[in-house]
């Protein structure tokens, strides 16, 4: 396309256009994090868009919460077209945050704003990881990120992100996506817990909260289990009111969430049944629940897309 002439077309300095041989994303982000010479980096993929104000937003924020290590932002979701398909609010606290981030990405890659050093000191973007995970380097980097700082998001939609129904990579690429998701949910697991953790019950009980038709019914009471203790520590590693809440929401909506996709399996009702009796005791069949917890744990069509359903 024509960006190339675009960028050149802008005589302001801090505009630097840098061409190289085409290696890849990673690659290229790394090369871009070598070169950075400011406090912050902001990422933004090319067909997607930032609010004139974004980069102020974000600054503003991390000057004032000096421990915070990244910030993303709520987005809006458009189609090729540009009508709006959806919107993406994250919480704004780290500890919600932390426990939505071991089951799934929080944010939009282009909606990350991080302390350039903070980003240095994990090595950027880990391209041993990319080489066998390619689709979900996003995920990754903000899973590592959060082992040494503190995450946070703006209660803004700062960002207009472009989603390809048809063509996109979390179409084309869904099954790879629900590999690599799986295997960082796994790593997360595991340091949480402090002990080894069966990959494929992990993998499971990430189907549990994202994929529950996918279930692996030979798996299902110990994956359950597994977000059960995982629940618990949590719990115990966050004192306080908002993890407690913020864990036993995700459990009823996961559980409603889990019943309301068996409704349209009766193959999978028994096991569903169990799952979601086990994650929340008191749930029960109700469609209108069912309905708001679908959209609580995965939004609407886009959210499906995004975990690859």
């Amino acid at each position: 396309d024509d960006t190339a002439d675009v960028i050149a077309s802008f005589s302001d300095p801090r505009i630097v256009s840098v061409r190289q041989e085409n290696s890849g994303l990673v690659p290229a982000l790394n090369r871009g994090l070598e070169m950075a010479r400011g406090t912050y980096l902001a990422r933004l993929d090319g067909d997607d868009t930032s609010r004139p104000d974004r980069l102020a937003r974000q600054l503003e924020f991390l000057e004032t919460n000096k421990d915070r290590a990244v910030v993303g932002s709520w987005a809006t979701v458009h189609g090729l077209d540009g009508t709006q398909l959806d919107q993406i609010r994250p919480p704004s606290d780290d500890v919600e945050l932390r426990w939505l981030l071991m089951w799934k990405i929080i944010y939009p890659h282009s909606a990350l704003m991080m302390r350039t050093e903070v980003l240095r000191s994990v090595g950027g973007w880990d391209e041993s990881f990319w080489r066998t995970y390619p689709h979900a380097s996003d995920y990754d980097l903000v899973e590592r990120l959060s082992q040494i700082g503190t995450l946070a998001a703006v209660p803004e939609p700062l960002l207009k992100w472009q989603y390809d129904t048809q063509d996109g990579i979390s179409v084309k690429h869904r099954e790879s996506q629900k590999r690599t998701n799986q295997a960082i949910g796994h790593r997360q697991l595991e340091r949480l817990l402090g002990r080894p953790v069966s990959k494929e019950v992990a993998a499971n009980a990430w189907r549990i909260a994202n994929d529950p038709k996918r279930i692996d019914p030979t798996l299902a009471d110990e994956s359950a289990a597994l977000i059960l203790e995982a629940a618990q520590t949590f719990r115990a590693s966050h004192p306080g009111g908002l993890a407690e809440q913020t864990v036993s929401e995700w459990l009823k909506q996961t559980a409603h969430f889990v019943l309301s996709e068996a409704r349209r399996d009766k193959a999978n009702q028994r096991v569903a049944l169990r799952v979601g009796r086990a994650l929340s005791p008191t749930v029960g069949m109700s469609p209108n629940a069912a309905k708001a917890a679908v959209r609580a744990v995965v939004g609407n069509r886009v959210g499906r897309l995004l975990i690859g359903k």
